[in-house]
């Protein structure tokens, strides 16, 4: 039997996918209305995050709650509030794939490889400023199949957008791009490197949420949920059931959206370093696109 995609409407919809792909991930910590980090953070005797353990817990907002609504507040309040992260991401919608596979810590550093389709490959690193408000610098080493692509898709353009092109990927390759603030750019990139931004946006109501009995996945033994009975979403989402409740995936089967995300490395060291200057390349920042043409 296929098990619905989404747990706790609003989690894994498809906005949050949408989101992930050109928006932010992961940035603030969540919680459900009536629900506080201190009055989930005591596991039972035996070090489960079972009914029993929650069973003398105060409010009684907190009592009268489902052991699967529980289980995923305590799930996304410990991923907004891990202090690094690994995440690795493989998404199909409407015919466009993404993966990725991305290191972050909560202060917006990141480093690992993106795959967004033609033109859209190769290893980010994401370095966060002092100031909250300032932008990140971002570095994106373009792949070779990347550059192939849009050397492909500037030929389609013409001799002269072709020679361009040519020219701008002899610059650019093997070499890591400074990426140009604005929205086609660093604005885009930077946000899928921040914890928290979209949970804490789409993970406030876990009510109806349902857990199944605890099975053994990837070698880890896990509680899967699921979303209210009657929800038109597809998919569920996987919680360790021992210790405490990190999430580990998510996984979507919808007729728009397929696919998987995992999370593992909680509070793993993580060091973030800008390229050395000499492969580091400046562009235009005043272009629709990093290969304006």
């Amino acid at each position: 039997m296929r098990r619905r995609t989404v747990t706790a409407r609003g989690l894994l919809t498809g906005g949050f996918v949408l989101a992930l792909l050109g928006a932010g991930v992961l940035t603030q910590p969540v919680r459900s209305e009536g629900l506080t980090a201190s009055a989930l953070a005591t596991p039972g005797a035996d070090g489960n995050w079972s009914a029993e353990a929650f069973a003398d817990l105060e409010p009684p907002a907190v009592i009268t709650q489902s052991r699967g609504e529980r289980l995923l507040s305590q799930a996304v309040t410990l991923l907004g509030e891990a202090r690094t992260v690994r995440m690795t991401v493989d998404i199909t919608q409407r015919g466009r794939r993404a993966q990725a596979d991305l290191r972050m810590d909560r202060a917006g550093n990141c480093t690992g490889t993106m795959d967004g389709g033609p033109g859209a490959s190769g290893d980010l690193i994401v370095l966060a400023k002092g100031a909250k408000d300032d932008a990140p610098d971002v570095y994106m080493h373009y792949s070779d199949r990347a550059l192939t692509e849009w050397q492909t898709m500037a030929d389609a353009r013409g001799p002269a957008v072709s020679q361009r092109m040519r020219e701008r990927l002899d610059l650019v390759r093997g070499k890591y791009v400074h990426v140009p603030a604005g929205p086609k750019g660093a604005d885009a990139l930077a946000k899928v490197c921040t914890m928290g931004q979209v949970l804490g946006a789409q993970a406030a109501d876990t009510s109806g949420t349902r857990d199944l009995p605890e099975e053994r996945r990837d070698g880890r033994r896990v509680i899967p949920l699921l979303p209210p009975e009657g929800d038109e979403d597809l998919g569920s989402a996987y919680v360790d059931a021992t210790g405490k409740p990190y999430l580990r995936s998510l996984e979507m089967d919808s007729e728009q959206i397929k696919g998987k995300m995992h999370f593992s490395g909680y509070g793993d060291p993580l060091t973030v370093r800008r390229p050395q200057a000499a492969q580091i390349v400046e562009l235009p920042a005043n272009e629709g696109s990093v290969f304006e043409a």
